[in-house]
């Protein structure tokens, strides 16, 4: 069982890691993935921390690092894959418009 928490906070760290350089370095598409999976991991961690905890001091602990350390953790993932997400959609570069589909009687109309 330890080494499943070793394993989900070290992918944690990798994805909080990953969406602040992705967002540092100008790569939305790296830090919408990471910034995602980053709030991912911290909500089902911080879901099994609060529900998994007995009563007493260790209910207290969860709580406590739910209030501190999980819910901003997950609110900056979640601002980051919004920029990210935002900066996609008004993106004008080859790539974006793959992933937008252009209904084949508006590709007719143009011709």
């Amino acid at each position: 069982a330890r080494a499943i928490v070793v394993i989900l906070d070290t992918g944690e760290t990798v994805a909080l890691i990953g969406a602040g350089l992705a967002s540092l370095r100008g790569q939305a598409r790296a830090a919408l993935v990471f910034g995602a999976i980053a709030a991912t991991l911290l909500t089902g961690d911080a879901f099994a921390n609060v529900v998994g905890a007995p009563q007493g001091p260790a209910f207290q602990q969860a709580i406590f690092y739910l209030i501190v350390g999980e819910i901003p953790s997950i609110v900056l993932s979640l601002v980051v894959v919004h920029s990210a997400s935002r900066r996609l959609a008004s993106s004008t570069s080859p790539v974006a418009d793959e992933v937008i589909e252009i209904p084949p009687a508006v590709e007719r109309q143009e011709r």
